[in-house]
């Protein structure tokens, strides 16, 4: 009874000191652009109009409705705020809800402290993972893999259960999961799917639960909550097979990076310790198989979330070399629970030198000495000042330069449209951009704002050459009624409102 309840005590010690870790280095890495402002530009349009507001929003095929914003209105409730602070807090729950399953599926499957090389590779993540990965991003495939842990945690209860409402909870989760971001599907639901198969066919599982696993994946991948609620879903493209070569040699240095335990950076090292981690992978897959029971099950589903994410990138992933870290955020969680499930025991030296090795490396990668956001936050607000000081209250911008964060920080005080700039510095107000207000760019709308309006043009998606900008937009709309310069912006500001 003592060593028990000694044992939860010492588990809940790590999992504190690994909470408080993930606080920190999240907050350090935590930048703040454009994508974080949906959630609380949302929240603030469902509190003045209720959910017509979610129709009104265009989010983006990731839509993260069913998922991230739960949590993110939860937390904007109870705090009263819609500000950085709950968006850090949502950021850091969804990593330690990662480490928490995670090392739990391992504790369950194994029974020995081997779980806690789980909490210490989910908890020093290296610099890849928390910037490019997105793990210290608000909305990002991290928040979906602690739903998909949370589906394997159940799974792996019910092995020994067979219980068929915990089989339907596990595709229920699924199938909402998916409908924010399909990234679950080849990572956890069919991995899960695949396995109940084989319970079936070994007559260790009913034809019920295979039967509701499979009708709820088939409701997941065909998108069906998505499209009855009109929004954009993600289409599943092939690439060539140039492509996918090019995407196998990149998986395995984002991987090797991921996954980096030679305390080194460079190419020739993260392809080393992707090769010395497979070969370990292999050889606890193999050591799982032969266990049989929990641990065969358990180790197989882990491996297949890691073959179902890998293979996705390798014939979908049409981003430039080596392509998007953030794909491979569920590599390091199911990498160590599979080797600390069956690496214990006389093998449990060697785990031991692999989770100092990969703590050592996460470390040594890590760059930044400040907090990311004070900046960010600090400029826009200056940026809000400076409008106000110039009675400049409704403007257009680019989306990614101070327009959705200059809507969140200013609580509304001052509100930049988000709109684009065609061929001829034609600009366009009429076609929706993702993530923003169908009703903004409505002829209606339009025609309702306050006459004094302004033009913000920075260097960047929108505009190339800010002084071509400035020159062309003026012949086009007629001459500004004032020129104002903040930083590297030029601000156009037009009196009786921008003739569109």
């Amino acid at each position: 009874m003592n060593y028990n309840r000694n044992n939860k005590i010492t588990s809940i010690i790590m999992y504190a000191i690994s909470f408080s870790f993930l606080a920190f280095i999240i907050s350090r890495y935590f930048p703040i652009n454009s994508d974080y402002a949906n959630s609380p530009l949302v929240w603030r349009e469902f509190l003045d109009k209720g959910v017509s507001s979610f129709f009104d929003w265009r989010p983006t095929p990731d839509n993260w409705y069913f998922t991230v914003y739960p949590i993110n209105f939860a937390i904007f409730f109870l705090l009263g705020d819609d500000g950085v602070i709950p968006l850090l807090i949502s950021t850091i729950l969804f990593a330690a809800l990662v480490t928490l399953f995670s090392s739990e599926i391992s504790k369950i499957s194994n029974g020995k402290w081997s779980y806690v090389s789980v909490i210490v590779g989910t908890t020093l993540l290296p610099q890849i993972m928390l910037t490019d990965g997105f793990v210290a991003h608000p909305f990002a495939h991290y928040s979906t893999a602690a739903y998909g842990f949370l589906m394997l945690l159940l799974f792996t209860k019910n092995l020994s259960k067979n219980n068929i409402y915990i089989t339907t909870m596990i595709a229920v989760i699924g199938l909402i999961a998916n409908s924010s971001d399909m990234w679950i599907a080849p990572t956890f639901f069919m991995p899960i799917l695949l396995v109940e198969i084989y319970l079936f066919l070994s007559k260790e599982r009913r034809v019920s639960h295979l039967c509701v696993m499979a009708a709820f994946f088939g409701l997941s991948i065909t998108h069906v909550l998505p499209i009855l609620m009109g929004f954009d879903i993600q289409k599943f493209e092939i690439v060539d097979i140039s492509m996918m070569l090019q995407n196998i040699y990149g998986s395995i240095i984002l991987i090797g990076e991921t996954i980096n335990i030679s305390v080194m950076k460079g190419n020739i090292f993260y392809i080393a310790s992707f090769f010395v981690m497979l070969f370990l992978v292999l050889i606890s897959v193999w050591i799982g198989w032969i266990s049989g029971g929990i641990k065969r099950y358990v180790t197989i589903t882990l491996f297949l979330s890691l073959l179902g994410i890998v293979s996705s990138y390798i014939i979908s992933n049409n981003s430039s070399f080596p392509g998007p870290p953030r794909f491979f955020v569920n590599v390091i969680p199911c990498v160590f629970a599979i080797l600390a499930i069956n690496l214990s025991g006389r093998y449990s030296r060697l785990l031991l030198v692999i989770t100092i090795l990969f703590a050592v490396t996460s470390i040594n990668s890590y760059e930044t000495k400040k907090w990311w956001a004070k900046g960010v936050i600090t400029e826009n607000n200056q940026y809000i000042d400076f409008l106000k000081k110039h009675d400049l209250q409704y403007g257009f911008g680019d989306f990614w330069d101070k327009s959705m964060t200059v809507n969140w920080i200013s609580r509304g005080d001052v509100k930049i449209f988000p709109i684009f700039i065609r061929d001829g510095y034609r600009l366009d107000p009429y076609s929706v951009r993702w993530q923003t207000m169908r009703s903004w760019h409505t002829e209606e709308f339009l025609n309702g704002l306050p006459k004094r309006q302004f033009f913000a043009i920075s260097k960047g998606r929108e505009c190339s050459d800010v002084e071509k900008c400035v020159i062309g937009i003026q012949e086009r709309y007629g001459y500004a009624s004032e020129v104002l310069t903040f930083k590297k912006m030029t601000i156009l500001v037009y009196d009786d409102g921008i003739p569109f």
